[in-house]
C-alpha cells in the first residue's frame, strides 16, 4: 500500500508538472473509485474488449499489446509468458479483424494491414491468409475463418486474456515501474540506516581495539620488565657465588707455590723466583707465606718457644723484599 500510494504521488507530480489539470482531475475521480486498491483485471478487459476493439482504435490496441511486452526481461523464466502474451496478441488482433466484418467496416481491416502488415508478415505466414479476408464475400462460411466468427471462441479468448494479466500481475511477474521506484527508494532508505548503524558499530570496535593495543603494550613492557629484573638478578647471583670460588682457588695455587718455596735464609733464590715474572699480589702473599712459616720453624722447638736467632732471619728477608718491591 506504502508503494502504490507513492507511485500516484509520482503520478500527480507528473501531471502537474505538465499542466495537465483536467487529466489530473480525472485520476483523482478515478482513484475516488478505487475500491481495492490493486491491479483490476475487469478495466483493462473493458478497455481492451469494450473500447478499442469496438471504437476500432488499432493504434491503441497495437500499442497496448507492445507495451505489456515490453515489461518481460528477456530472461528464462519468463520466456513462456512472453510465447503466451504472442498468441494472445495474435488472437486480440484477429477479433479486431472479425468484428469490423461483422460491422461492415472492411476499410477499417484495409487500414490495418497497411499500418502493422509488414509486421504481421514477420511474426509469421500464418497470417497470409488473412490478407484476403477484407476482400472475400462470406468469410464467417469460409473454413479458414470461420471458427474465429464464433462465440465461443469469442469467451474463450476473454477468458484466456483474464487470467494471463491475473498471473502476470498478482503474482508479481510484472512489477510497475513506479512501484520499483518505491521499493528502489525504501531499499535506498533501508540501506543508509543499515550503513549508518555499521559506522557506529565499527567506531566502538575501534575504541575497543585501541584499548586492547594499550594493554598489550603495558603487558608487554611489564613482563620485559619482569624479565630483565630476573636476568640481573641470575647474573648477580651467579657473581656472587663465582667469585669465592675464584678466591680459593687463588689461595690452593699460593698456597702451592709456598710449599714449593726455598728455605728460608736463601735471599739469592727468593729473588730469582721474583724475577720470573709473577704477578705482584701473588709474590706479596707467597713471600709473607714463607716467612712467616720459616719463622715458626726456626723460632719454635718441641715445647712451643723459639731463640732469637728467628728474629734476624725474618728481619733479612723482610728488608730483601722491601728493597725489591
Amino acid at each position: 500500500m506504502e508503494n502504490m500510494q507513492y507511485a500516484e504521488d509520482l503520478v500527480r507530480e507528473s501531471l502537474l508538472f505538465r499542466g495537465f489539470t483536467n487529466t489530473l482531475l480525472a485520476f483523482e475521480a478515478e482513484l475516488g473509485t478505487d475500491v481495492g486498491k490493486e491491479f483490476q483485471v475487469d478495466k483493462l478487459l473493458e478497455l481492451i474488449f469494450s473500447m478499442y476493439i469496438p471504437g476500432f482504435q488499432a493504434d491503441n490496441l497495437v500499442g497496448l499489446l507492445n507495451f505489456f511486452k515490453q515489461l518481460f526481461s528477456p530472461s528464462t523464466s519468463e520466456t513462456v509468458l512472453v510465447a503466451t502474451l504472442s498468441k494472445l496478441e495474435i488472437s486480440i488482433l484477429r477479433c479486431y479483424i472479425v468484428h469490423a466484418i461483422r460491422s461492415g467496416k472492411r476499410d477499417k481491416v484495409i487500414d490495418l494491414f497497411n499500418m502493422f502488415g509488414n509486421d504481421l508478415l514477420q511474426k509469421g505466414q500464418e497470417w497470409t491468409p488473412w490478407f484476403a479476408i477484407p476482400y472475400a464475400k462470406n468469410p464467417s462460411s469460409d473454413p479458414e475463418f470461420c471458427i474465429y466468427f464464433t462465440k465461443a471462441w469469442y469467451e474463450a479468448l476473454q477468458l484466456s486474456v483474464r487470467n494471463f494479466f491475473n498471473e502476470i500481475f498478482n503474482y508479481s511477474y510484472i512489477l510497475l515501474t513506479l512501484l520499483k521506484i518505491s521499493i528502489e527508494k525504501n531499499n535506498v532508505n533501508r540501506l543508509k540506516k543499515e550503513v549508518k548503524q555499521l559506522n557506529v558499530k565499527l567506531a566502538e570496535l575501534q575504541v575497543l581495539l585501541e584499548e586492547k593495543d594499550t594493554q598489550l603494550s603495558l603487558t608487554r613492557s611489564h613482563a620485559k620488565s619482569t624479565i630483565d629484573s630476573s636476568r640481573r638478578q641470575s647474573e648477580s647471583s651467579t657473581l656472587s657465588v663465582g667469585v669465592p670460588e675464584e678466591h680459593n682457588l687463588k689461595m690452593r695455587d699460593v698456597q702451592g707455590r709456598v710449599a714449593k718455596t726455598p728455605p728460608v735464609g736463601s735471599a739469592e733464590l727468593v729473588q730469582d723466583w721474583l724475577v720470573t715474572g709473577k704477578s705482584k699480589e701473588v709474590l706479596e702473599c707467597s713471600t709473607s707465606k714463607s716467612i712467616h712459616e720459616s719463622s715458626l720453624i726456626s723460632s719454635y722447638t718441641g715445647d712451643g718457644h723459639g731463640d732469637g736467632s728467628s728474629e734476624v732471619v725474618y728481619d733479612s728477608l723482610h728488608d730483601s723484599n722491601e728493597k725489591f718491591l
